[in-house]
C-alpha cells in the first residue's frame, strides 16, 4: 500500500487550512517544501502548491513527516493523487496560446496532416520559443547581474526538478525519471537564456575538454565507482573564451 492511500479529502482540506493560516512562504518553509513550478491545487478559486499540500496531508494522515524528496509532484505523484481524491489540479505549464505551435503534437498522429504538427527543433531554439511565447526574461549577451529574485527563482526551479529526479530514482519509476531529466534540461536551458548564455556552445567546449580525459593510448581511466578520471592529456574547458565569442 502506498503511503498516500490513507490520505482522505479531509486531510487535504486540513492541510489547505494550515496553508491559509500560515501563508504560503511560512507554510513552505515550515514543512520544507519549495514553490510549485507546474502543478497547482485549485480550491475555491485559490491556487496552492500541490506537492506541499499532499506532503502535509500525508503527515496528518500517518503522523509521519513527509519531505519533498519522498515523492514526486507530477501526474504519477501529488497531482495524480489529488485528482483521484476529486480535487482540481492544473498544470500551469499548459497555459499556452490556443494558436501556439507549442500546442501541436511532436509525434505524428494517425491521419494528421504534416502542417498540423510541430517540427522538431533544437533545445536552445525550443526554449527561446517558450520564453518568447510567455514573455519570460531573455538576454542576448551573457551577464551575471540578473535580478536577485529571478536568480533565486532559477535556483529553486533547478532544485525542485533535481528533487523530482531523486524521488523518481528511489521509486524506480522510469517514466518519472525520464520526465524529471527532461525538466532538468528544460530548466537549465531556460536559466542559460536568462543569463544570456549560449549553452549549446558551452556544452560543445565542455565536451571537447571531456574527450581529452582519454589516455595517450586512447583508453579511458575509470574509477571503481564508474567515474571517468582525467588523464595527463586533459585540458579544462575555456568557458570564458566561449562567452567572449558572444560579444559583438
Amino acid at each position: 500500500m502506498a503511503f498516500w492511500d490513507v490520505v482522505a479529502e479531509h486531510h487535504v482540506r486540513q492541510a489547505v487550512a494550515e496553508y491559509d493560516r500560515l501563508g504560503q512562504d511560512e507554510f513552505l518553509a515550515h514543512y520544507g517544501f519549495g514553490r510549485a513550478t507546474a502543478y497547482l491545487l485549485i480550491i475555491d478559486g485559490k491556487a496552492y502548491d500541490s506537492k506541499a499540500i499532499l506532503g502535509v496531508a500525508c503527515r496528518l494522515a500517518t503522523g509521519k513527516p513527509m519531505g519533498p524528496h519522498d515523492f514526486s509532484g507530477g501526474v504519477h505523484g501529488a497531482a495524480g493523487v489529488l485528482r483521484r481524491l476529486g480535487f482540481d489540479v492544473r498544470n500551469v505549464r499548459d497555459r499556452q496560446p490556443s494558436d501556439s505551435a507549442l500546442l501541436r503534437p511532436i509525434r505524428p498522429s494517425s491521419g494528421g496532416s504534416p502542417e498540423s504538427q510541430m517540427s522538431p527543433i533544437g533545445t536552445a531554439a525550443a526554449l527561446a520559443q517558450f520564453h518568447r511565447a510567455f514573455n519570460l526574461p531573455m538576454r542576448q549577451l551573457p551577464r551575471a547581474d540578473i535580478d536577485q529574485g529571478l536568480a533565486r527563482l532559477r535556483v529553486a526551479l533547478l532544485e525542485e526538478e533535481v528533487g523530482e529526479f531523486v524521488a523518481a530514482y528511489e521509486r524506480g519509476d522510469l517514466v518519472e525519471i525520464a520526465d524529471a531529466l527532461a525538466d532538468i534540461v528544460y530548466v537549465a536551458y531556460g536559466t542559460a537564456l536568462t543569463y544570456g548564455i549560449d549553452l549549446d556552445a558551452v556544452l560543445q567546449e565542455v565536451h571537447r575538454a571531456n574527450m581529452s580525459k582519454l589516455g595517450s593510448d586512447g583508453k579511458p581511466l575509470i574509477r571503481d565507482d564508474g567515474k571517468v578520471l582525467k588523464s595527463g592529456r586533459y585540458f579544462p574547458p575555456d568557458i570564458e573564451s566561449v562567452l567572449r565569442l558572444q560579444e559583438p
